[in-house]
C-alpha cells in the first residue's frame, strides 16, 4: 500500500471516496466476469479434449483403411482414386460475442463430391473397392472433426487470454488500487479531524 499524494481537503476525501465506490464495483465486476471465463474455459477445455480424441480416432481408422487398400489394390489406382477425392476445404468463419470476448465459429461451406472420378478412366463403382469408398468417408468425416476442434481450441485460447487480463486487472484492484484509497482517505479524514480539532482549542482560548 501507498499513500497518494493529495492535499488532505474535504473536496479531495470526497473525490477519493467516489474513486473508492467505483474501483470497489468494477472489482467485483471484474471478479464475477472472471469466474464466468473460467467456467465457460473449463466446459470448452472438456469439449476441445473430447474432440482431440474423436480427431485421433478418425485419423486411426483412416490409416488402417489406408493400409488395407493398399494391400487390396494397385499402388497406381489407388493413388488416382485418391487424388480425385482431394478437395480444397473452404471454411466460413463467424463472430460472436461471449461475455465480452469476440470468438470465432467455423462451418466447412465445401465438401467433397462423392461423385467425383479418378483421374486416367475406368472408374465406376463397380471396379471401386469398398475400401477406397471407406477412406472418402472418413476423409469428410476427419475434415468436419478438424474444424470443430480448431474452432474448440482458438475459443480456449481466446477465453484464456481474456482471463489473463482480467484477472491483472482485479489484482491491480485487489491490491494496490482499493488499498491505496482506503489508506488515503484514512489519512486525509485523520488530518481534517485533527484540524477541526485545533480550530476548537484555538476557539477555547479565545
Amino acid at each position: 500500500m501507498a499513500r497518494l499524494n493529495v492535499n488532505p481537503t474535504r473536496v479531495e476525501l470526497r473525490n477519493l471516496t467516489d474513486r473508492l465506490q467505483i474501483a470497489t464495483r468494477g472489482h467485483t465486476l471484474l471478479k464475477e466476469k472472471q469466474d464466468s471465463l473460467v467456467r465457460n474455459f473449463r466446459e470448452m477445455t472438456e469439449e476441445a479434449v473430447i474432440q482431440r480424441r474423436i480427431v485421433e480416432e478418425r485419423l486411426g481408422t483412416l490409416f488402417k483403411n489406408y493400409q488395407h487398400a493398399s494391400i487390396e489394390s494397385d499402388d497406381r489406382f489407388l493413388q488416382h482414386s485418391l487424388n480425385a477425392s482431394q478437395f480444397q476445404m473452404d471454411v466460413s468463419t463467424s463472430l460472436h460475442h461471449v461475455l465480452g470476448v469476440r470468438v470465432p465459429s467455423y462451418r466447412l461451406a465445401e465438401l467433397p463430391d462423392k461423385n467425383s472420378v479418378p483421374v486416367g478412366g475406368e472408374t465406376s463403382s463397380y471396379y471401386t473397392p469398398i475400401v477406397i469408398k471407406e477412406l472418402e468417408v472418413d476423409q469428410e468425416e476427419l475434415s468436419e472433426n478438424l474444424v470443430k476442434l480448431a474452432e474448440l481450441e482458438k475459443k480456449c485460447f481466446l477465453i484464456g487470454e481474456e482471463i489473463i487480463a482480467t484477472r491483472r486487472r482485479v489484482n491491480s484492484l485487489e491490491y494496490k488500487t482499493i488499498p491505496d484509497l482506503t489508506e488515503t482517505i484514512a489519512y486525509i479524514k485523520m488530518k481534517i479531524e485533527d484540524a477541526e480539532r485545533s480550530q476548537i482549542a484555538k476557539l477555547i482560548k479565545l
